[in-house]
């Protein structure tokens, strides 16, 4: 079964991010979790976009507080959660 990443824009975004962890789980649907900066560490972010496929993942869940370009910037398969 293909991964979703959940992906947010700092550490402080985690426990919201956990809610949506706890339903994938809930799914049975594998999942992994992550803190990219758009703003600290774009380059990581976009080598992260760039590889997602390649790490298995089929869907990106993305939550920051401007999340619906925060995910857009991720994956062109995308959800984006404003926090």
């Amino acid at each position: 079964m293909k991964k979703v990443a959940v992906v947010m824009g700092s550490a402080s975004d985690l426990p919201l991010a956990k809610d949506a962890l706890k339903t994938l789980a809930a799914f049975e649907i594998p999942a992994v979790a992550r803190v990219l900066s758009a703003h600290r560490t774009p380059d990581l972010l976009f080598d992260y976009a760039r590889q997602a496929a390649g790490r298995g993942l089929h869907c990106v869940i993305g939550g920051a507080a401007n999340a619906g370009l925060f995910a857009a910037a991720v994956s062109d398969r995308h959800i984006g959660a404003t926090l």
